[in-house]
């Protein structure tokens, strides 16, 4: 009986502890804010490295060794939601900031964000710079000017642009070419390209000596709403889309508006594509506002619209799916057709809605130059959706349109499928 009690008596112990702890807890917190407001208007950097270091030893100086790693752990944990806090208000003061939750980062879209933002990175260290061939050479070296500004060594490792190089062996040539040039756990990648290069970035980062950071600033519009946001990555194999693939979230993202001037009306139209996506199923009011161009106003918005749904399902289990839409079938048109993404997409989304919505699908994807019907080989395109990851046995899970801004989920066996993308078929 005197055991229990006690047991009781250091519960009661532990209790007021606990108390006294998540009074602490509040103001260390309420610091935070005040600190984050300082940031922001002084454009300073969340990251700290040598005080956060500081911090940490001087408690660990305080505490008993037998108990030393417990203490590293738990400060460090604190530490991380101090700055988690620090992100998330500085992005609700910022005009050009979308904070993501679900990756504890935030996402910088609009002209001129890398001038204001690039202090943001923690770049004082070995920088991988991850670019393609098609990205104009100023891009990387400027972020390469930033490196070094920053106290940090850049490395530049340049692939061929485009789907082409999203497979493993990409991915080993990169490890080898980081390896070769000592780079440690502590060091870093930035993503300077598409949306193939933000994926192959991710998956890179997240497998290296089993995972070091990672920044990506896109630069195209399918890239910056939508490869760049949500933190899967991947390669693709044996004729499958993004089979090879880890969810892996970035520590920040500038989607800088300058970085589109040197695109094509081709590429843009392949972004647009994107965009025309997630306003159909998720915003009606968005979808009104298309009429051939892009601004900041409707990237910034998709990006929130694509931050929402990945926060309420980050591993893509359920409602993430919705961001599928035009993808089943627009993944298999894109791998054997040769057509782009966003010209895949396009008929894929097509394929997938029906009456006023695809009325009024195909109006907006008109006004951008993207096709409205395709020439592919049918059987093709099925092997290949038939194959995809999102097939459940005999059924393949998909995302209708049934109305602008609404979506439903379906599953469809192969002979459905097949009509629904013959429906696009260009047979003249």
């Amino acid at each position: 009986m005197g055991d229990n009690m006690g047991i009781e008596d250091i519960r009661k112990e532990i209790d007021r502890i606990d108390a006294e702890m998540a009074e602490l807890f509040v103001r260390r917190m309420k610091a935070s804010e005040r600190i984050a407001e300082y940031k922001a208007q002084n454009g300073a950097p969340v990251f700290d490295k040598e005080r956060e270091k500081r911090i940490i030893e001087n408690g660990c100086r305080r505490v008993p060794e037998q108990i030393e790693t417990y203490y590293r752990e738990f400060i460090s944990g604190v530490i991380g939601l101090s700055k988690d806090l620090q992100k998330s208000l500085i992005a609700l003061d910022s005009d050009d900031a979308v904070y993501c939750p679900a990756g504890r980062y935030n996402i910088y879209a609009g002209e001129g964000t890398v001038e204001r933002h690039i202090a943001e990175f923690d770049l004082a260290r070995r920088v991988l710079i991850l670019t393609e061939d098609g990205v104009p050479g100023a891009y990387p070296r400027e972020i390469a000017d930033y490196v070094t500004q920053s106290g940090g060594i850049p490395f530049t490792f340049c692939l061929d642009g485009g789907e082409i190089c999203k497979n493993i062996g990409s991915v080993s040539d990169i490890v080898t070419f980081m390896l070769e040039n000592s780079f440690s756990r502590n060091d870093c990648l930035v993503s300077v390209g598409g949306g193939s290069v933000s994926d192959i970035a991710g998956l890179v980062s997240s497998v290296y000596m089993r995972g070091i950071d990672y920044y990506l600033i896109p630069t195209t519009l399918l890239a910056q709403i939508d490869a760049s946001v949500g933190g899967k990555n991947g390669v693709n194999s044996d004729g499958v889309k993004n089979v090879i693939g880890t969810f892996s979230s970035p520590l920040g993202v500038i989607a800088d508006r300058k970085y589109l001037d040197t695109l094509t009306q081709c590429e843009i139209s392949c972004g647009a594509a994107e965009l025309i996506k997630i306003a159909a199923v998720l915003d009606a009011e968005l979808f009104e506002e298309f009429d051939g161009t892009v601004t900041d106003r409707q990237i910034r918005r998709a990006v929130e619209l694509k931050v929402d749904v990945v926060n309420c399902d980050f591993r893509d289990r359920t409602l993430r799916r919705v961001l599928n839409f035009g993808h089943t079938l627009g993944h298999g048109i894109e791998i054997t057709s040769g057509y782009g993404h966003g010209q895949a997409v396009a008929l894929g989304m097509l394929a997938m809605s029906d009456g006023t919505a695809r009325e009024r699908i195909s109006e907006k994807i008109r006004l951008f130059g993207l096709p409205e019907t395709g020439i592919f080989d049918t059987e093709k395109v099925m092997n290949a959706v038939m194959h995809d990851k999102k097939g459940t046995g005999e059924k393949t899970s998909c995302i209708t349109c049934p109305e602008i801004g609404s979506f439903a989920f379906a599953e469809y066996g192969a002979a459905e499928l097949s009509e629904r993308l013959k429906s696009v078929l260009n047979e003249a």
